[in-house]
């Protein structure tokens, strides 16, 4: 991650930011330029970003600003205006308040080029996750690679989420990132039932690194230390302001982030 796309994002945290529907707290943003800078340090290949959920891009457009010099194409799986394929009412439930008869899509679009992202270098998969498979969206993606950072964020229902995460961990690199939203949510237990699953049920190769503000972190089980301790570093010399506490997490080390309101949200 170089200084120009750091810029950037803040200049979207800054200006643009709270002016894009969505629930993502801008304070995500301490542990992942962290990780986005690690990961540069690790491979001169920069891989794209993928986000099932997109809603109107809140969380989206940030992890595209970041990976803005990929050479690989982006990704945004959703049912967008096809919320009849919800499985949690029609929209009412996940995404409240908002109008099912909105443009989600046109309103998604209209966000990504205000922050400079040119749609049409997107892939745009108009679909419930749960009707794809991993190959079949390595084809529809122009220059296809691995994920560098991966956002679950769709229907939060166990059976959706749980598909959702094993569709992540295939198609996320092993240097790359999945998050999955609104882990501890008391609205939508489906999500850390999900990962309760994957995590006790079998030997998954990414597991969890951290959790902030209702998102947890997960990373490949090789570099779960090296993220681990360099997060933990970063975080408290470059964000004093910010509690990071050690916590045990099915069996694994993780960090939780308690960053304090009206501090840094990047360390420039």
């Amino acid at each position: 991650m170089d200084q120009d796309s750091l810029a950037t994002l803040d200049r979207y945290l800054t200006e643009q930011y709270v002016n894009v529907e969505g629930w993502c707290w801008e304070y995500n943003w301490q542990p992942i330029q962290f990780l986005a800078q690690r990961q540069s340090e690790l491979s001169q290949h920069i891989g794209p970003v993928a986000e099932i959920g997109v809603f109107h891009g809140k969380f989206f457009i940030g992890l595209n600003l970041l990976k803005a010099k990929s050479r690989f194409t982006h990704t945004v799986i959703d049912v967008f205006d096809m919320q009849q394929f919800s499985m949690s009412g029609e929209g009412k439930r996940i995404r409240v308040p908002k109008n099912i008869s909105d443009q989600q899509l046109d309103k998604f679009k209209f966000n990504a080029v205000s922050a400079g992202i040119d749609v049409d270098a997107l892939c745009i998969i108009k679909s419930d996750s749960t009707n794809l498979l991993s190959r079949e969206i390595e084809a529809a993606i122009n220059n296809y690679s691995k994920f560098s950072f991966f956002s679950v964020d769709g229907c939060h229902e166990f059976t959706h989420a749980y598909s959702d995460l094993n569709l992540a961990m295939e198609m996320t690199d092993h240097n790359g990132i999945i998050f999955m939203d609104d882990y501890l949510h008391a609205r939508w237990p489906g999500v850390h039932e999900a990962v309760a699953k994957m995590m006790f049920c079998g030997a998954p190769r990414f597991v969890p690194l951290y959790y902030v503000h209702n998102k947890l972190a997960m990373c490949h089980v090789n570099l779960h230390n090296d993220y681990l301790e360099g997060l933990f570093r970063f975080l408290t010399e470059r964000h004093p302001a910010t509690t990071v506490r050690r916590v045990t997490r099915y069996g694994w080390p993780t960090l939780t982030i308690e960053p304090k309101s009206g501090s840094p949200v990047l360390a420039l």
